[in-house]
């Protein structure tokens, strides 16, 4: 091309390379501009230059006419503008409608409905409750650990629900049962209370476990000898436990006086009327075949172990030891 046709912007490529020509095209959307299409961004105010550098030249030098060629392209580029004006609609609704659905939601920042957490006060599943304040020591589903298992139902036919109450309420002084009630100092509330109370006896008693039998009384109903107390002793428990409760092949040192100084006088009568079936102890109807305990010798044996407990609990020396008193230099 010579001459001006060679700076005229309707004449800036040959018919021949038409057809040929390289075209722009975003790999992906930087944003919408008022439904113009994707293609289109900032740099639109150029475009109209552009549209005109790549129209279909007037005159060629084969002097041909592409009037037809022209109608095409020109139809081809509005069915392009209409797809892209379609698109952008369809995005902006579905933008929209996504909008609309998240409004109808919890608000921005605060938690959902389904994952609200009760106050530990609101609590009332028995699961929850007594997970979190009794399987500690009582062990996973109250078949007992450190202290004395509640889903026993020999236990519960000799405990009524107030006693057990009592307990979850207040504690048991000089042991490491603490009271759960808020008014102790604890975090249950007598509606929580109350639940577990009821619950473990709903889940874990059985009536007529005992067989007509007659228990010795939950608590004592005179004072124990512990004279007496050694003899029985000597009867019904030194098969297991050994001569003066040391400890045997089947049971433990039961006069150790640091297990002495953790159990209260009332768990140990509860221990020896009710058992401890998971670790093999029998109740008071098991220790001599065709003998079970009476009240009274379960009282004395109570005395007996008692008269056990040292001052000092633990201590692998004598508390007179002179160097425990002097006073540090």
């Amino acid at each position: 091309m010579v001459g001006a046709h060679l700076f005229h912007a309707l004449l800036a490529e040959p018919s021949a390379g038409e057809p040929y020509r390289l075209a722009l095209v975003c790999r992906i959307a930087g944003g919408f501009r008022r439904c113009s299409g994707i293609r289109r961004g900032a740099t639109a105010a150029s475009d109209n230059a552009r549209e005109h550098r790549f129209r279909y030249p007037r005159r060629s030098r084969g002097a041909r006419n592409h009037s037809a060629t022209h109608r095409r392209g020109a139809a081809v580029n509005n069915l392009r503008r209409f797809a892209g004006e379609t698109a952008c609609a369809t995005t902006s609704l579905l933008a929209f409608a996504v909008l609309l659905l998240s409004a109808c939601g919890t608000p921005h920042g605060q938690p959902q409905r389904t994952a609200e957490t009760l106050a530990p006060n609101e609590v009332l599943e028995f699961g929850a409750l007594f997970s979190a304040n009794c399987a500690g020591c009582h062990g996973d589903n109250g078949q007992g650990g450190a202290a004395i298992a509640l889903a026993d139902p020999v236990y519960l036919a000799i405990a009524d629900d107030q006693t057990i109450r009592n307990v979850i309420i207040r504690g048991v002084r000089g042991t490491a049962m603490p009271g759960f009630a808020e008014s102790a100092g604890g975090l249950l509330t007598d509606k929580q209370i109350d639940v577990i109370t009821q619950q473990i006896r709903a889940r874990w008693s059985k009536p007529g476990i005992l067989d007509n039998a007659n228990p010795p009384g939950y608590t004592a109903k005179s004072a124990g000898d512990p004279q007496r107390g050694q003899a029985a002793y000597k009867t019904y428990c030194e098969s297991c436990h050994g001569p003066d409760g040391h400890g045997g092949p089947k049971g433990s040192a039961i006069t150790d006086d640091s297990f002495l100084a953790l159990v209260s006088d009332q768990g140990l009568r509860t221990i020896i009327i009710a058992g401890r079936a998971e670790l093999g102890a029998p109740d008071w109807r098991g220790n001599v075949r065709g003998k079970p305990m009476s009240d009274q010798e379960v009282t004395d044996v109570v005395a007996w172990l008692t008269s056990r407990r040292v001052e000092v609990p633990g201590q692998p020396y004598s508390a007179t030891n002179y160097a425990q008193h002097q006073e540090p230099k």
